[in-house]
């Protein structure tokens, strides 16, 4: 069995250029690095940073360079920021 397919079935994104050779690291499903998780959340890198240093968004530090975040885990960091209107039920 391949690197590829034993990532597929554990369920990790396997990134693939045209001609079906892997491209860059295979991340689990759900996970993403650090400038996708600024992107996902709208704000700079830089931005993400900071809110690392302040706790306020949870990662996981897999090496000195490379952070990972869950998707879910981003969400419901800013669900805690989030401002309810008048009326607003959530």
């Amino acid at each position: 069995m391949e690197k590829s397919e034993a990532a597929e079935e554990e369920g990790r994104r396997v990134p693939k250029d045209k001609s079906g050779l892997l491209i860059g690291p295979v991340l689990p499903v759900g996970f993403v690095r650090k400038r996708q998780a600024a992107q996902y959340i709208g704000v700079s890198v830089r931005t993400l940073t900071n809110l690392m240093r302040r706790r306020v968004v949870p990662y996981t530090k897999v090496s000195r360079k490379i952070c990972l975040f869950r998707i879910k885990e981003l969400d419901k960091a800013l669900d805690r920021y989030r401002v309810q209107a008048f009326g607003d039920t959530v």
